[in-house]
């Protein structure tokens, strides 16, 4: 069994409940919004656990993030913590992405 299903999928918007989407090297998640908001976990770097996102994974999602909170959704974005400190940066950078698009 697999929480990567339809069956899952409704169980989860029958309760209004948003399914936790994650980006790690080998085993990210798709890219779907299932519930009444967006939710990503971010895992990836240049090692596991690890490393800066690269400036273009960042735009990738900067623009499917911004699509959704667009069209009113919330969007829920957080970096696993990292033994280099990576985590807060990313995530500023992100949001500064996020940003730039919705001032253009």
């Amino acid at each position: 069994m697999s929480w990567y299903d339809e069956r899952v999928y409704e169980l989860l918007r029958s309760y209004k409940v948003a399914m936790c989407l994650h980006d790690m090297e080998g085993s990210a998640s798709e890219r779907m919004v299932v519930g009444p908001f967006v939710y990503v976990r971010f895992h990836h770097g240049t090692k596991k656990y690890g490393g800066r996102y690269s400036d273009a994974r960042l735009d990738d999602w900067a623009g499917w993030l911004s699509e959704h909170a667009g069209e009113g959704l919330d969007v829920f974005a957080y970096f696993d913590n990292d033994a280099g400190g990576h985590a807060p940066r990313d995530a500023v950078r992100l949001r500064q992405r996020m940003q730039r698009r919705f001032a253009a």
